[in-house]
């Protein structure tokens, strides 16, 4: 706890201070897929949390049952999670981007991501 209160801190300080449009250059656009309504940030820049993991939460568009979470970058698949039994859209869901990830997607030609769900 105290560890994540001093990165808050940090980040916070950067923000404050102007540093943290040095680092634009190095953000990704997260867009929504297949059965996504909407997607929170649709932006993330490792300025703006500090962290080594960076969450992305979102909503479906309409219940589902057995699908998985599909993060794609460049039609190539990042991420894909264990089945889930059942999705509503009244439920956020969150999904948690690696930092190996973002790197990967930050060095490549588009700088996107894009949250799907499949059945």
């Amino acid at each position: 706890m105290f560890q994540r209160t001093v990165k808050s801190r940090e980040v916070c300080s950067r923000f404050c201070f102007g540093k943290r449009k040095q680092v634009r250059d190095k953000s990704i656009r997260v867009k929504r897929g297949d059965n996504v309504s909407y997607t929170v940030p649709q932006v993330l820049s490792r300025a703006d949390t500090g962290f080594e993991k960076f969450p992305v939460s979102f909503r479906v568009r309409e219940p589902l049952s057995n699908v998985k979470v599909v993060l794609k970058g460049d039609d190539e698949v990042l991420y894909e999670s264990k089945i889930k039994k059942i999705i509503r859209p009244g439920e956020m869901e969150r999904l948690m981007i690696d930092s190996s990830i973002y790197d990967k997607v930050v060095s490549s030609s588009k700088k996107t991501v894009t949250v799907e769900v499949q059945r």
